[in-house]
């Protein structure tokens, strides 16, 4: 891919969690920053391993094979993709106006993982609680409630719809049932209008049969594994039909997917959802503007600034001109840059020049 560009570098940041997330308690990436005559450019790379594999070095080494020996988009792993191609235009710090869905979690700092484990279901219980006495005094429009964890997880979904009758419920196993708990689930609370069912399930065949059989299913890490409409090798084109919605994660699917995705959904008359995976505030606004241009009536998910005890702060950037969507000027980048340099925010990764 050829690239317009007269210096490029790149930064790593480590930003500190609320709580322990996936056993790390810092979220960590990488800025790529491309300069022009006129503009800076800066895509963001933030990975998820346990989703696909690639760490944050394998993205990196995508990033600089593409700026150093012209690699292709398609030859360089996708977050590295999604980091070169949002980095292309100058810097946007506008935000959109799209809504998203909250998501009710639990706190892994207080919670252990045995389902057998009654302590835990009280955990959950009293965590749910809380979320929802917030959440009652302004209902928002949709919420997300993770499951999978506790012995009776009907009476969590009936809890959700009753204290918010008339909000949009999702829900989410990631993929911690078998098809037989997730069907039985499902019939379980019917009667409660979940909107979908976001992978219950590990395997592309029992989310098929799910959705084949009538459970308004989503898709959300199996899109990753999504090449020229097979997955795993397989055609999956006359199935893709059946599912209720496409859970679309930019910034790990890349921009190639992410047009495929968007076309998936439009052909098979699927939701799209676009949602965020724990990016920084910088990360977050690109894919809020990708979720206002595919989907903008949507309820997305892109809430997860709540886990970050501390974050970048854009409003320099934004209140550096005088109209919302101007852009900021290279200079204020600079500035801003090195600040957080100084802050000890940003450190250097490496550096390259034409």
């Amino acid at each position: 891919m050829s690239l317009e560009w007269k210096r490029a570098r790149a930064v790593r940041w480590s930003l500190p969690l609320m709580s322990t997330l996936a056993g790390h308690s810092h979220r960590e990436g990488l800025w790529l920053i491309l300069e022009q005559d006129d503009a800076i450019g800066i895509g963001e790379l933030a990975v998820w391993p346990q989703f696909d594999g690639i760490t944050l070095d394998i993205a990196e080494r995508g990033v600089r094979d593409c700026l150093e020996n012209g690699s292709l988009l398609s030859e360089i792993p996708a977050p590295a993709q999604w980091c070169v191609v949002s980095a292309i235009p100058s810097l946007d710090v506008y935000q959109p106006i799209v809504d998203s869905a909250v998501l009710l979690w639990r706190n892994e700092a207080t919670t252990g993982d045995d389902p057998r484990d009654r302590r835990l279901d009280t955990q959950l219980d009293t965590q749910l609680d809380t979320q929802l006495e917030a959440l009652t005094r302004h209902p928002p429009r949709a919420v997300k409630l993770k499951i999978g964890r506790h012995t009776s997880e009907a009476q969590r979904i009936a809890r959700v719809r009753s204290c918010l009758p008339s909000t949009e419920l999702r829900v989410d196993a990631n993929r911690r049932l078998d098809r037989d708990e997730a069907h039985a689930l499902f019939e379980a609370t019917r009667p409660l209008d979940v909107s979908y069912w976001e992978e219950p399930c590990a395997k592309f065949e029992d989310l098929a049969a799910l959705a084949e059989a009538g459970m308004p299913i989503a898709l959300d890490e199996t899109l990753l594994r999504l090449d020229d409409g097979r997955i795993d090798g397989r055609g999956i084109d006359e199935r893709m039909g059946h599912f209720a919605a496409y859970v679309c994660k930019p910034s790990l699917l890349g921009a190639r997917r992410v047009e495929h995705v968007a076309e998936l959904a439009d052909r098979h008359g699927a939701r799209l959802i676009v949602s965020s995976t724990f990016e920084s505030a910088l990360g977050r606004t690109a894919i809020a503007r990708v979720a206002c241009l595919l989907a903008p009536h949507e309820s997305h998910g892109l809430g997860t600034d709540a886990f970050f005890r501390e974050d970048f702060d854009l409003e320099p950037l934004r209140t550096s001109h005088a109209h919302a969507k101007e852009r900021p000027s290279k200079d204020v980048i600079r500035a801003w840059l090195d600040t957080l340099t100084r802050s000890m925010m940003l450190r250097d990764a490496f550096e390259l020049r034409k």
